[in-house]
């Protein structure tokens, strides 16, 4: 059973989560791994699923303001279509509404927006090129409270 669970940076799983990052979003682009690491990595909460040891996937809340910020969402291939990726983001919408948050952002690959579609995110603005890859982005949002 796969457990969900909010983690700091001293936790023994971080550095499997910084491993996942890299190599899901950086590593075939021949980025630096240090890229994984940036502005928000401390102030950020830390959501994982786990199989007892081994990291299943992740997703970041950074909270600026009245306004919550998901990245670096990733569940591993092998573990891909069970439904996490979808708990992880609905877990961390919960976590920011407890926070006073009125509305989540994010910006998503153009080949995933239709995963958040699906969970109720709706397009805001233009598709732009990423700061850290180049790779085309959509920034999206969501309502989670009445405000």
């Amino acid at each position: 059973m796969y457990e969900y669970k909010f983690i700091s940076r001293e936790d023994s799983i971080y550095q499997q989560v910084l491993d996942l990052r890299y190599k899901n979003f950086f590593k075939k682009l021949n980025l630096k791994k240090d890229i994984v690491l940036d502005e928000d990595e401390e102030k950020a909460f830390h959501l994982v699923c786990v199989n007892q040891d081994e990291l299943i996937g992740y997703c970041r809340l950074v909270v600026n303001e009245n306004i919550g910020y998901l990245s670096q969402i990733v569940v591993n291939e092998k573990y891909r279509g069970q439904g996490i990726g979808k708990q992880l983001i609905l877990m961390n919408e919960k976590k920011a509404l407890e926070l006073g948050v009125s509305q989540i952002r994010l910006a998503a690959k153009v080949e995933v927006v239709e995963f958040y579609y699906k969970l109720g995110y709706s397009k805001l603005g233009d598709v732009f090129p990423s700061k850290k890859t180049g790779l085309p982005h959509q920034l999206l949002i969501k309502k989670i409270s009445g405000e």
